[in-house]
């Protein structure tokens, strides 16, 4: 039970929350024991829940089987037993497999039920989990359904703003030790899609379930598509390499205000403050010159015309991260629906998913992201730019140089698809600059996108981007800049 995979396999399904609670909850319910819970679900080979929004999941208890359909249509199926991962996103042309690389011997240990839901709670305990701390209190108590007695427990969530939300309702059967019903709140993005705050779920436990993601309404057409898995082993000119880019990651200003727009006749102007490990930036849209004159500054244009521009325009989003606290405001625009509210997003940082590339810098250095994979050095790449040394780990080529601080110039996102490369996307950095540090930045951001579902939604295969970065002394922000209540301000606050 040591594998990532195992662990999102168990805890996905939401039972786990029952047996977490009566495990570690001080109410005492008699009726209902961890001791009997535990037998109850050994005994029940697949656990299945449904939802009356669309998303589904089966557990298989003996085989550590667990397949999920999620309200978007997305697909997913993990396996102890070979410790694999199939995904599949809607309309896509192919299934992803990931396996994970948890056993170095290669050696999978056999899946053992009557301790699952242990593993699944050491597993919490450890402090792996993102979720650790999220539910931070429970309470249980004498509820009924259709006449039949239950327990009921209350599970909240104590937000950034000491606010406390209900998040999830469990219904359990104290004769049967086991779950009836589950009521869910969804998160902000699907409350809006479907202007419902919460989800139902009903309980059953078949004695089959689906023998394969195809079952569970993939196409059977489609091929798979593997993912190399992480390794721990890397060369020693590898390893230099990430010492120097690091360093050079180290070494980069901490204190900047930095701007960056498409290079195009419209699109999204982005500007950023960065203090240390504070970070603001405020996000535009500069609109249709044509249909929006007052929304419209011509590019190519001076960062001062941008700035000056900035002071006129509402921006659509607003974000602050500070104190290890995220505030995301997003304003109403003057020419969108003017009957929807703006709204602030307040998160804690440690239960909420900081952005990959959260400072800009981060993405001159990609290949961190890869530190612990099977990244090695390739000799020979036709696409490989003079005086760089190209890297791999399976899943991308990083074209760095040694010249600009170990940055990555070109970046290729590749499948694999019958033992063919496939490109996903291809990104560029150019026009390199020195800061008055010493320190080089790319001016000229190119991305390109190959991905057929890209295209199918009319995205430009290619978005270039302009950067400009402005070092600055600790007095030179804006006040308030990193003061991210002052966007609390006549927005309506949501904290889960």
């Amino acid at each position: 039970m040591k594998s990532p995979i195992t662990k999102t396999a168990a805890a996905a399904v939401i039972i786990i929350a029952v047996i977490m609670i009566l495990h570690n909850s001080s109410v005492d319910i008699t009726s209902v024991t961890w001791a009997n819970m535990q037998e109850a679900f050994s005994a029940k080979p697949w656990v299945h829940v449904k939802y009356d929004n669309g998303r589904e999941e089966w557990l298989d208890i003996r085989e550590g089987k667990h397949f999920y359909i999620s309200e978007y249509g997305w697909r997913f199926f993990e396996d102890h037993f070979s410790n694999t991962r199939l995904e599949y996103s809607r309309n896509s042309d192919h299934i992803l497999e990931v396996k994970s690389n948890s056993y170095p011997d290669g050696k999978i240990p056999p899946w053992e039920p009557e301790i699952a839901w242990d593993a699944v709670i050491d597993f919490l305990e450890e402090g792996e989990s993102r979720t650790l701390g999220l539910y931070t209190d429970i309470e249980r108590h004498f509820d009924s359904i259709n006449g039949r007695d239950a327990v009921r427990f209350d599970i909240y969530y104590l937000g950034a703003l000491d606010s406390r939300n209900l998040v999830s309702q469990i219904w359990a059967d104290p004769e049967s030790q086991l779950p009836i019903r589950i009521r869910s709140r969804l998160n902000l993005a699907l409350r809006e899609r479907y202007e419902v705050d919460y989800i139902n779920g009903e309980y059953d436990f078949p004695e089959t379930g689906p023998e394969s993601i195809f079952d569970i309404g993939v196409p059977s057409n489609l091929k798979i598509v593997s993912r190399v898995a992480p390794v721990d082993t890397i060369s020693a000119e590898v390893q230099q390499i990430l010492q120097a880019g690091e360093k050079a990651t180290q070494e980069f200003p901490k204190r900047y205000r930095a701007i960056v727009w498409h290079g195009q006749e419209h699109g999204t102007i982005q500007v950023l403050y960065r203090n240390k490990d504070s970070l603001h930036f405020l996000n535009y849209f500069n609109l249709d010159g044509q249909k929006y004159p007052d929304c419209h500054i011509d590019i190519p244009a001076t960062t001062a015309a941008i700035l000056a521009w900035t002071t006129n325009q509402m921006p659509v989003g607003v974000g602050v991260y500070n104190d290890d606290i995220i505030y995301r405001r997003y304003n109403v625009h003057p020419y969108h629906d003017v009957n929807k509210q703006t709204k602030v997003e307040v998160h804690r940082a440690s239960t909420y998913s900081i952005p990959r590339f959260f400072y800009l810098e981060d993405d001159f250095w990609p290949y961190f992201y890869s530190k612990n994979k099977s990244l090695k050095i390739i000799t020979y790449h036709s696409e490989k730019p003079p005086g760089c040394v190209a890297l791999s780990n399976g899943n991308a080529y990083y074209f760095v140089d040694p010249l600009k601080d170990y940055i990555s110039v070109k970046t290729i996102y590749i499948r694999n698809v019958d033992g063919q490369e496939t490109k996903n996307s291809e990104t560029s950095l150019s026009n390199f600059i020195q800061l008055p540090t010493g320190h080089w930045y790319p001016q000229k951001r190119s991305i390109h996108f190959y991905d057929n579902r890209l295209l199918r939604k009319k995205l430009p295969p290619e978005l270039p981007d302009n950067i400009d970065i402005q070092l600055l002394q600790e007095d030179e922000f804006p006040i308030d800049t990193f003061n991210g209540e002052k966007l609390l301000e006549g927005a309506k606050i949501e904290t889960y």
